[in-house]
């Protein structure tokens, strides 16, 4: 009998049985679905990387303007970014035609595009030498906190120093 016994639990056979395998792949599915839709979006990851791009660029215009003595104008508008200068170091007119600067990397002109479905605050405003932020249509200094909504991210433009942070 003992042998019996002792033979029957050799048999015993380990493994899933096809009920827990099936419940498993429903979690694992439904997991991949919740987890998979969160990354096929990438609007949230481009607006992000251009806040960045452009707290970056207002920054590099400011450094500029400061390094150099020469006015230098940042331009947002719902199609892109640019960095320019005017032909004179100091124009007498700020409605003059600004040549768009080159960007650090020798990548060609200063001028990013915004990612599509982005919405943003158009704004045209310029640093002096000293690196004070003015309005370029009306050419008075920004005197409060100016705020730069790109989608949901805000960058602000100190008015006294021409400091940009987010």
């Amino acid at each position: 009998m003992a042998r019996i016994f002792q033979q029957c639990q050799n048999n015993k056979q380990i493994g899933f049985t096809m009920v827990e395998l099936v419940v498993v792949l429903v979690i694992v599915g439904i997991l991949s679905s919740v987890g998979l839709s969160r990354f096929t979006s990438t609007n949230s990851f481009h607006e992000r990387g251009f806040t960045d791009e452009s707290l970056t660029a207002i920054r590099y215009a400011h450094r500029l303007a400061t390094t150099s003595g020469c006015h230098v104008q940042v331009s947002l508008d719902n199609n892109n970014l640019q960095i320019s200068r005017w032909s004179s170091c100091k124009p007498a007119d700020h409605n003059l035609v600004t040549s768009l600067l080159r960007h650090p990397k020798n990548t060609g002109d200063f001028s990013n595009p915004v990612p599509a479905g982005t919405l943003l605050t158009n704004l045209n405003f310029y640093f002096d030498g000293t690196g004070k932020p003015f309005d370029t249509s009306s050419e008075l200094a920004l005197t409060t906190v100016t705020n730069i909504s790109i989608g949901s991210h805000l960058i602000k433009l100190e008015p006294e120093t021409g400091f940009s942070h987010q």
